[in-house]
């Protein structure tokens, strides 16, 4: 929905073809702007074309790196063995991609960059220390840095890619788990009384929120249209990389600016 709202956005209500395309690809919706019409200027409805599912899906968008405080370097980008192998098993059987990375046998990190020093190879995320064998530098992960910024992170800026490469870590499958669920950003609000001027009874509230520079994925899933004389497959595809948001809104309270997305894409699967 927040993607099909960020082509609707850029669509001109006088482009009728384009509202077409739209309208097959994502499936019909009957809340159109009113405007739209044809190359002749006649106002033109989809009511009689309603009747047939969207040729475009998304699986669901899952966490593959989450960013987590660090002592040093600011953040560090965290990940386990059993999302990156999920990862992985997605984009061999359904994207049939071909060479990927390899999945790093342990724990540990890419290089050296977050240690507290030279001679204290220690790592502090939040409050939590780790040492040893479990922030050791090895060369799988390493590796798989390097195969992250080239592919997952390639359309960002270089310094992201750069990062990457140096504030990786792999950790437990336990230890994702807790950071997953006691970092991210808890806001308390308020609502203010516009005649008082203070705080309204019973309006106190917090929300969560993911994390800025959390990095998801999600497989847009491309079909021929579910109608004789449809668009094909390739048509399907082409409409969406042609036409696809670098950014896009989701969720809710975008009037403060939440939920903002980047939207990168590889070999035309987002």
């Amino acid at each position: 929905g927040a993607i099909r709202q960020a082509f609707e956005a850029e669509a001109s209500e006088t482009d009728f073809k384009y509202w077409e395309e739209l309208q097959r690809t994502f499936g019909y919706d009957g809340d159109l702007p009113k405007a739209v019409k044809d190359e002749f200027g006649n106002r033109k409805t989809f009511d009689d074309k309603k009747d047939f599912a969207g040729a475009l899906g998304f699986s669901d968008a899952r966490i593959l790196l989450f960013p987590v405080k660090s002592l040093k370097g600011t953040f560090a980008w965290v990940t386990c063995h059993q999302v990156l192998a999920k990862f992985r098993t997605e984009l061999e059987e359904l994207c049939g991609e071909g060479e990927l990375f390899k999945l790093p046998e342990s724990t540990g990190v890419a290089s050296e960059a977050l240690y507290l020093s030279s001679t204290n190879q220690k790592i502090q995320l939040e409050e939590y220390i780790y040492s040893g064998e479990d922030i050791a530098i090895k060369p799988d992960i390493t590796n798989l840095a390097k195969w992250l910024a080239e592919n997952v992170l390639a359309q960002s800026l270089p310094y992201w890619q750069s990062k990457i490469k140096e504030n990786l870590i792999v950790l437990s499958e336990d230890d994702f788990a807790d950071f997953l669920q006691f970092s991210t950003e808890v806001h308390t609000r308020i609502k203010i009384d516009n005649e008082t001027g203070t705080v309204k009874d019973g309006a106190l509230f917090t929300e969560e929120y993911l994390p800025s520079e959390t990095v998801m994925y999600s497989l847009a899933m491309f079909s021929p249209e579910f109608k004789k004389g449809g668009m094909q497959l390739e048509e399907v595809r082409k409409f969406f990389n042609d036409h696809k948001p670098d950014y896009f809104q989701m969720g809710g309270n975008s009037s403060i600016g939440k939920g903002i997305v980047r939207l990168t894409t590889k070999n035309n699967q987002a």
